[in-house]
């Protein structure tokens, strides 16, 4: 079952894997900013990290490396690193490392961008979506950083949606490795691999409806409060 990984290895990465898993439904579960919630993203990002670096280095211990494994250990990474930094957007070093950190979008982006081309060139039409969808996401990821480099929002909402939206897709990629690797679901290996992904955009989608439904509403609440307190001021 763990060939070619010894059992040890395999069972300590699942074990992180679940961990990692288990950590993400909470904080989703719960209110967002309550102390559950960021007890359980912690308990989501340090096994995730743990569970993609050994992944990254089992892969690239064989001699034939799987792409797709690569790429989402290294895009699992990157989004944990990206969507902590949106949270700790204050530390003084966080700009020089997200400027280093670009390297990687552009190298997926340009990675899924070959995978697709090479599909499209098969003429094997159930093989494009997938890298399509993949390539698209990657494309999107380097769009936010380049526009992140060039104007640093002020506006707190702003950092929360990056992070929800980078933590959201490294648990997607998560639940795509556990169907991937660990149980056989019998579904179609284009399926394991996009629905997560489409879930997870899906939920994204509408956590940015909610809060700037949100949003509004508050700046509605501070324009009256402000509107009120003027008229009192008038009133003798």
């Amino acid at each position: 079952m763990w060939a070619p990984y010894d059992p040890v290895s395999y069972f300590l990465h699942a074990g992180f894997g679940f961990l990692a898993v288990a950590g993400a439904v909470t904080a989703l579960s719960v209110r967002k900013g309550s102390p559950l919630h960021r007890k359980g993203g912690w308990i989501f990002v340090v096994p995730m990290v743990v569970a993609a670096a050994t992944a990254l280095i089992f892969e690239l211990e064989f001699d034939e490396p799987r792409p797709l494994a690569v790429i989402m250990s290294v895009a699992t990474l990157y989004l944990l690193a990206t969507s902590v930094l949106s949270l700790r957007n204050g530390w003084r070093y966080a700009p020089i490392v997200e400027k280093l950190l670009i390297v990687v979008p552009i190298a997926l982006f340009a990675i899924s961008a070959m995978i697709l081309y090479r599909s499209i060139q098969s003429a094997s039409i159930t093989q494009i979506p997938g890298p399509t969808l993949y390539a698209s996401v990657f494309l999107s990821l380097l769009v936010g950083d380049f526009r992140l480099m060039l104007n640093r929002p002020t506006d707190r909402l702003r950092w929360i949606k990056r992070h929800f939206f980078r933590m959201l897709l490294a648990f997607a990629f998560a639940i795509r490795a556990v169907f991937s690797f660990v149980f056989d679901t019998g579904l179609p290996f284009e399926v394991i691999v996009t629905a997560p992904l489409v879930l997870a955009l899906g939920a994204t989608w509408y956590f940015f409806q909610k809060q700037g439904v949100l949003a509004e509403r508050m700046r509605l609440s501070e324009a009256n409060a402000a509107a009120s307190g003027r008229s009192e001021q008038v009133v003798p």
